[in-house]
């Protein structure tokens, strides 16, 4: 597979598979750049994207969109990037916005804190959003407006920022360019005598790619634009700051990464002019490099196995690069025609935890009872807080029927049930039903075999046993007891299990 994959590229890297001169898109399978140039903003999807021949994929900037300037997704099976081409999200110089938060001239921040100017009263962007999210990734902020202390001036203006490119695709070859850099702040002018600031430059934008497969021999750029100088006459102005750096996630199965040839650097701060003072150097954006993770291993239920109603899901994942996992459900009555999700990461609600330890085992208890013996379907996820991994396979599964109890809080339960683990869809569990105002208490259930071990250790407030150890293996047949704690009172049943 590593062979065909490297010889594809290898043979569309020399131009031997033949594609048409000029923007190609057939009923929206593919996207062909050749000798060309496009302007595209916001989400689209093909088959196979291919820039080659000096072609240039730019973002459309537009300041006064939803979604702000400067932002598009792409997604694909495949995208290839010849080297004399390009993805071109450079932020727009001189551009004056009133809308950022800087002011004085600093540097629009993003992946890091912008730069101030050399004006006293400057204040530098402050960086935001989340290194590790594709999704949050967003567009590089714009550096400050210039301002003067004289009274006939022409201030400096703020560089945009660079835009937010996400890339989302199976394979991905990339011999050329990925920009998003900020662009640099406007010098100040002023006609008269007077302090003057230069804009400042606008911070790096965010490039998230996530590709099974990577071949990346190219440059992916999202630097902070450098702020602009201070000039004018008598006194002289003070520089703007520099834009911060913008962030890069590139999430991979497979990849060759050249790191030196991934840029998010600072910009630089504008030079004042004869006494004012020079602008600040934003910082460093930031890069992250993360494994896509490994679909969970499924612990219950198996696929055609019996369930408990309402089903307990468990599953765990190991990731390399994280030490904190979430995981999405995906659930179906009908093979997935329709289907329910329940994501952790948006949604707590329903799973032991907020979120868990890589490796460590995950539970969701569906919010509902099941028909019994109907077959159901589900499939999961595991997600590192960046990207979601590929889904397990769609597993069947039916809620078996349970052998109940009625569960009085103090009181022994003199009904004696079998549990018969013989997946026969019968009595394949126990369902404990606590009866009376238990409002306000916490429901802890153990199980001791008749020499008095404790066999399992339910989680607090599960109320039914699958007849299994805390290993997870079946227990032995043979009469087992089990104890119900109901806030500080104590209820005792018997139950057999059989094979």
């Amino acid at each position: 597979m590593r062979i065909f994959f490297i010889t594809v590229l290898f043979l569309l890297s020399l131009n031997l598979i033949p594609l048409n001169a000029g923007v190609t898109n057939v009923a929206g399978d593919r996207l062909v750049l050749d000798h060309a140039n496009l302007e595209l903003f916001g989400t689209y999807s093909y088959k196979r994207i291919s820039l080659i021949n000096n072609s240039t994929l730019s973002v459309t900037f537009s300041a006064s969109s939803a979604n702000g300037w400067g932002s598009v997704q792409l997604n694909a099976d495949s995208i290839f990037i010849q080297s004399n081409s390009m993805i071109n999200g450079l932020g727009k110089g001189g551009v004056n916005n009133n809308s950022c938060l800087p002011t004085k001239g600093g540097g629009g921040g993003y992946g890091g804190n912008g730069g101030k100017s050399g004006h006293s009263q400057s204040v530098e962007g402050k960086a935001s959003g989340n290194a590790y999210d594709f999704y949050s990734l967003s567009q590089g902020q714009n550096g400050a407006d210039g301002v003067t202390g004289g009274d006939a001036y022409d201030i400096g203006l703020g560089g945009y920022g660079g835009a937010k490119i996400m890339l989302n695709c199976s394979c991905m070859t990339l011999f050329g360019i990925i920009s998003a850099n900020g662009a640099n702040g406007k010098d100040g002018g002023a006609t008269m005598a007077g302090q003057v600031d230069g804009g400042g430059g606008g911070s790096g934008g965010g490039i998230g790619i996530i590709a099974r497969s990577i071949l990346h021999k190219g440059l992916i750029y999202c630097n902070g634009g450098k702020g602009g100088d201070g000039t004018g006459m008598g006194a002289g102005g003070n520089g703007g700051g520099g834009g911060s750096g913008g962030r890069v996630l590139i999430e991979y199965k497979n990849a060759v990464i050249v790191t030196n040839n991934i840029l998010a650097t600072n910009g630089q701060g504008g030079t004042g002019f004869g006494i004012g003072a020079n602008g600040l150097k934003g910082d460093h954006g930031t890069k992250v490099y993360n494994i896509i993770p490994d679909p969970p291993e499924l612990i219950t239920p198996l696929s055609n196995a019996e369930s408990m109603n309402p089903p307990v899901f468990k599953f765990k994942a190991a990731d390399p690069d994280t030490s904190t996992l979430y995981y999405k459900l995906e659930f179906s009555a009908n093979n997935f025609a329709t289907f329910d999700t329940f994501d952790q990461y948006s949604n707590p609600s329903g799973w032991s935890k907020a979120s868990y330890a890589s490796g460590e085992e995950a539970q969701f208890i569906y919010p509902n009872n099941l028909d019994e013996g109907k077959i159901y379907y589900f499939k999961a996820y595991a997600f590192d807080g960046s990207v979601y991994s590929d889904p397990t396979s769609i597993i069947p599964f039916k809620c078996g029927k349970a052998s109940k109890y009625d569960v009085e809080s103090g009181k022994a339960v003199e009904k004696h049930n079998v549990l018969s683990l013989n997946n026969d869809g019968i009595n394949d569990y126990i369902e404990l039903t606590i009866r009376g105002n238990t409002s306000g208490d916490s429901i802890e259930i153990k199980i001791y075999n008749l020499r008095g071990d404790l066999v399992r250790q339910l989680p607090l407030n599960q109320t039914q046993w699958d007849g299994k150890d805390n290993m997870g293996k079946p227990v032995e047949s043979g009469t087992y007891m089990f104890q119900v704690k109901i806030g500080d009172k104590i209820s005792t049943g018997l139950v057999t299990v059989v094979k």
